[in-house]
């Protein structure tokens, strides 16, 4: 009876060993074909590119008019204005850095797509295929099974941070919308108007230079008004300066801060919840 009972306890462990493999071998083939072609292509997060583009192109044209702004202040005579403008351009050269970070999430959402489905899925299958045909006290088997868990986990989590951290600096952007708003379009009106104003400012500078002409001709009216000008550039450049570094704080939280803390405590948490100790 012993050995019956023996036989039969290992004729289901190797049917059970063969049900995991064959269930197993499916799941690597729907990942590997279907999963990654749908989960690689960009029309699977149409949303998620639809707001990154956004957010570029507003990135776009805060770095564009900040850049302008800067150029325009330095034709301004005299050096006062100079320490701003060289901010200005600072912060157009920071703008490009969060315009980076926008596109590297717009690739990594089919990336990672294309890595947890195309190639981490089908490795923890193969890898738990060889641990389900090892003996159950087999020191290997185990860790096998460990870190296929692990890896798929951090493929998981990693491939969903991406989406998720767009949706929360969504979700920060729709609660801020209207100073978000207000920022862009005061720094871009503040540029608009350094750029009106700059020309005629110009103009007052080179009639200064010849300024006994402009008495004889009795155009000291007209250097007088652009001088006026010239004060208004220099005061509105302080203002414009704040504005941009305020749009580019916001543009920072939610494209840079946002986006690298959500994997973080994503996997913190999975950890947390897999009880899977970390190695020191």
């Amino acid at each position: 009876m012993s050995v019956e009972k023996q036989s039969s306890n290992n004729s289901a462990t190797h049917v059970r060993r063969i049900s995991i493999t064959i269930i197993l071998v499916l799941v690597a083939l729907l990942s590997s074909t279907l999963l990654t072609k749908r989960f690689s292509s960009t029309e699977a997060y149409s949303h998620q590119i639809v707001r990154l583009d956004e957010k570029k192109e507003t990135v776009a044209r805060l770095s564009a008019a900040s850049a302008a702004a800067s150029s325009l202040i330095t034709l301004i005579p005299g050096d006062a204005c100079t320490p701003m403008a060289n901010q200005l351009a600072q912060v157009s050269r920071d703008f490009a850095v969060v315009l980076g970070a926008i596109l590297l999430q717009k690739y990594l959402l089919t990336t990672l797509g294309y890595a947890l489905f195309g190639v981490i899925v089908p490795l923890c299958c193969v890898a738990t295929i060889i641990a389900t045909w090892l003996p159950e006290q087999d020191y290997l088997r185990s860790q096998i099974l460990q870190w296929s868990l692990r890896l798929l986990a951090a493929g998981v989590v990693l491939w969903l941070s991406v989406p998720f951290g767009i949706a929360v600096a969504e979700r920060v952007e729709i609660t801020f919308d209207a100073s978000i708003q207000e920022a862009i379009d005061a720094a871009e009106q503040s540029a608009s108007n350094a750029e009106d104003e700059a020309p005629q400012g110009i103009a007052a500078a080179e009639c200064q230079a010849s300024n006994v002409w402009c008495w004889i001709t009795g155009r000291a009216s007209i250097f007088e008004s652009a001088t006026r000008r010239l004060t208004t550039i220099a005061s509105d450049a302080e203002t414009t300066l704040s504005n941009f570094v305020e749009g580019l704080a916001v543009m920072t939280v939610t494209n840079c801060v946002i986006p690298l803390l959500t994997p973080i405590v994503a996997i913190r948490v999975a950890s947390f919840v897999l009880r899977v100790p970390r190695d020191e």
